[in-house]
């Protein structure tokens, strides 16, 4: 007989589902947790020095690896601080669990007027796509299992959990025979399996794709990544129609892929690539998102043909004509198209060339009135190989990114979507780089959008994370000395970036900020 705590089932049960990463702040009524931790060496706990970091952190880790990873905070202000934070996940479409402790079960519902007490769960509502209040000590390993399996299934997203603090110190003693009756049966968390779709509905699609001339293929809703259908990009590449990535789908696809047409912002960002958008006769959708949803309503061409594909049968749009959806994963979609053949090629590589010589357009224009963002950029590129993954941050150094790393090469590429969230950059790079340690991770961003998490500097140095920083200083003289001494004084190296100059990896066991004046 062992005795467990509440604190043990929880680690256990997210250990069994193949979870590595905790990012939290210590808070006493976690104590229980952390004690687990510290006896299952395979998880990974990271301390952060702000609340809204976490899951931000958390968010990288999970893009990164595909693994859901947990962002832990403190019951009552804690948790306030935490919600931000975790908007980078509800809009990346990320599997994040959020885990916070609650005051005692019996003051709960409704709360006491007690230190620290709220309504958390109605805080996460609108950024989870579920949540639940963990009272009993015994479904602790059945409602964690629950939360792993919303979290990944259909249009993935974060999940919530609040467990009472007295539920996560209770203590009770288990033999292995009782310890079995309450884990879950099953550590596999949802049906993994193709999802071919309708027939009927896959037959329709594939006549309008097989008789368009112009298609055009937008991605997003994170489909691509690690963990989410990471080999689409090879069935895009066989199908040979252009390709636009949305920000959450960002980096899937580089200048090696001959679909790869460029990021969906770069096109819907200027008159003539939207000109262009609208001259495709038919938009193949893969994994809608706001990005692409704005784009397809801001066209007002209700005459376009449309062909929506969606492992979330309630993401299929409706209302529109020359209308077709499809309720199947893409895999298994894309190949049936792919083993027809049945299409127009020679015209599609006409489009395509179109399409492509476009992207060269815009990416030149952008240059032109901006040489000094396409010198960095092209810094950046040419340091570039195929397992260095990138992260981008700040409204200029996104619109740059659009265009310059467009023909580029590298492992992912992570654009932060800043009509949404601020400074998310940092704290994503850190739980990249947290859950890839071998790859390169190379953050480019400007120093507003630095600052915003910039103590967390600390927490990389502590783990001895060498991320390239490459940040856009605006100042010179004085006052780039005076960022530069911040920066030194949170740990990092300090490098100057001349214009032009090749960006060379950098191992110095800390992170490593190329500094380069605006």
């Amino acid at each position: 007989m062992a005795k467990v705590t509440g604190g043990e089932l929880l680690v256990r049960t997210l250990a069994d589902h193949g979870v590595r990463h905790v990012f939290s702040i210590i808070g006493g009524q976690m104590c229980s947790v952390y004690d687990s931790l510290s006896s299952h060496p395979e998880m990974n706990l990271v301390t952060v020095r702000n609340e809204a970091a976490a899951p931000m952190m958390a968010a990288g880790c999970t893009a990164a690896t595909g693994v859901p990873s947990v962002s832990m905070c403190t019951v009552g202000a804690g948790v306030v601080y935490e919600v931000p934070g975790l908007m980078a996940a509800w809009y990346s479409f990320l599997p994040v669990i959020s885990i916070a402790p609650q005051v005692q079960s019996w003051k709960m519902k409704p709360h006491q007027e007690n230190l620290q007490g709220c309504n958390q769960d109605e805080l996460f509502f609108p950024i989870t796509k579920w949540n639940a209040i963990i009272y009993h000590w015994e479904r602790i390993p059945s409602l964690v299992h629950r939360a792993l399996r919303e979290a990944q299934a259909n249009a993935p997203g974060p999940v919530h959990l609040d467990v009472p603090v007295d539920v996560f110190f209770k203590t009770q003693e288990l033999d292995e025979r009782k310890m079995s009756k309450i884990m879950p049966a099953a550590k596999t968390t949802r049906f993994v399996g193709a999802l071919p779709g309708p027939e009927e509905q896959v037959s329709q699609a594939l006549a309008a794709i097989s008789t368009s001339e112009r298609p055009l293929a937008l991605i997003g809703q994170g489909m691509g990544l690690p963990g989410r259908y990471p080999e689409l990009k090879d069935h895009l590449n066989a199908l040979g129609v252009p390709t636009l990535l949305a920000d959450s789908s960002s980096g899937i696809m580089d200048g090696r892929d001959m679909s790869y047409a460029g990021a969906l912002g770069l096109y819907a960002g200027s008159a003539k690539g939207l000109e262009l958008i609208r001259k495709a006769d038919l938009l193949l959708i893969i994994g809608i998102d706001d990005q692409i949803h704005d784009l397809v309503r801001g066209t007002g061409d209700d005459h376009k043909t449309l062909v929506q594909v969606e492992v979330d049968p309630s993401a299929l749009l409706s209302n529109r004509r020359k209308y077709f959806g499809v309720n199947a994963d893409p895999i298994s979609f894309l190949s049936v198209v792919n083993k027809t053949g049945n299409h127009p090629v020679g015209t599609r590589k006409a489009w395509l060339d179109m399409v492509q010589e476009m992207g060269d357009a815009l990416t030149n224009e952008f240059a032109g009135r901006a040489p000094r963002a396409a010198a960095l950029f092209q810094s950046v590129a040419a340091g570039l190989n195929s397992e260095d993954i990138v992260i981008v941050d700040g409204a200029e150094m996104v619109s740059a990114s659009y265009a310059l790393l467009r023909k580029a090469s590298y492992r992912n590429l992570f654009i932060m979507n800043t009509r949404d969230l601020a400074g998310v950059g940092l704290p994503f790079a850190i739980g990249v780089k947290t859950g890839m340690p071998e790859h390169r991770v190379m953050l480019v961003t400007d120093k507003d959008s630095l600052y915003r998490h910039l103590q967390e500097l600390q927490t990389a140095a502590g783990l001895g994370l060498d991320i390239n920083l490459v940040c856009v200083d605006p100042g010179e003289g004085q006052k780039l000395k005076r960022t530069e001494a911040v920066l030194e004084g949170l740990g990092c190296k300090i490098m100057h970036l001349e214009m032009g100059q090749r960006l060379e990896r950098e191992k110095c066991g800390r992170p490593c900020a190329w500094l380069c004046a605006d």
